[in-house]
């Protein structure tokens, strides 16, 4: 009977370049754990044959090409982690024969296309992540079949989606569906913040942005996303959001001149209409409504 091996130990060794030809033919592997190194190359075909694989993690790498539709021999997987791996393109339409899938983690990659409605037929899946990528919408519905406690998405972008599929997910613990954008007053107003190219490398001074809104109804509104871009491994594990340190919000008063929250006589008694007692609003230096 030959042996099943079992790789655990290629994990955050700084390994570059491309993974040996000769790894592929282990056909007898069951784990594969290989992330936090700089491997490259694309994914080979030659995977499908390892038909006993479990779990397979290749996160935080610089892999480049598609997800080899030959995946969809394994089975018996049940757990995928390619999150910052490089992989990129549709998932193969034969991942929908992997009915043992627990784990998947596929953020900060670039995935395209539509999230696949057969990820809903992955009737043991607990945790889905795939934040930080480039799907279009909507969620599918047959993710209703699903009973996770672990489900993170954003990035959508080309449909809307409800959460109707969330009714029958009585062990859910934690959600997050975020789409890709920061909001200011409903407007989108920056999009996939890369910090580091904006300093050009190391770098401690202050990124700063300067957005202009406009108030008609008394509040200013912020929304500020994390869509997932980035690694959640390096340097150790954890989750890596945004790294606001201060919000002001300047006031401007269009077509006054004068400086903020000061008026002359004249614009008061314009915006009062003349000090008209329909727009008094009480006493005690006398408060007008102004127009």
């Amino acid at each position: 009977m030959p042996c099943i091996c079992d790789v655990r130990k290629v994990y955050a060794l700084n390994v570059v370049g491309v993974i040996p030809d000769e790894l592929w033919t282990l056909t007898f592997l069951t784990n594969l754990t290989v992330g936090i190194n700089a491997l490259s190359g694309e994914l080979p075909k030659e995977l499908g044959n390892m038909t006993d694989m479990r779990s397979f993690a290749i996160g935080s790498n610089n892999f480049s090409g598609p997800l080899p539709s030959e995946l969809g021999n394994w089975t018996k997987l049940e757990q995928f982690y390619i999150d910052s791996s490089g992989v990129s393109g549709e998932i193969p339409s034969t991942l929908a024969k992997l009915p043992n899938m627990a784990t998947v983690w596929a953020s900060d990659t670039e995935l395209t296309g539509r999230i696949p409605d057969f990820i809903g037929n992955w009737s043991k899946l607990t945790s889905l992540r795939f934040q930080g990528n480039s799907f279009d919408g909507p969620i599918p519905s047959s993710f209703s079949n699903l009973n996770l406690t672990d489900l993170r998405i954003s990035g959508l972008s080309n449909g809307s989606s409800t959460l109707a599929f969330m009714k029958n997910m009585k062990s859910l613990s934690f959600l997050e569906i975020v789409f890709r954008s920061c909001l200011l007053q409903g407007n989108c107003v920056q999009k996939d913040f890369d910090i580091k190219n904006e300093v050009g490398g190391v770098s401690k001074r202050a990124v700063q942005r300067l957005f202009t809104a406009r108030v008609s109804e008394n509040y200013l509104e912020i929304h500020l996303y994390w869509a997932g871009k980035g690694t959640c491994c390096v340097l150790v594990q954890g989750t890596y959001g945004p790294s606001i340190s201060g919000i002001s919000a300047i006031p401007m008063l269009l077509g006054i001149d004068a400086k903020p929250y000061t008026f002359s006589y004249s614009e008061m008694k314009t915006a009062t209409e003349d000090f008209s007692l329909a727009n008094k609003l009480g006493e005690g230096g006398r408060i007008w409504n102004s127009l």
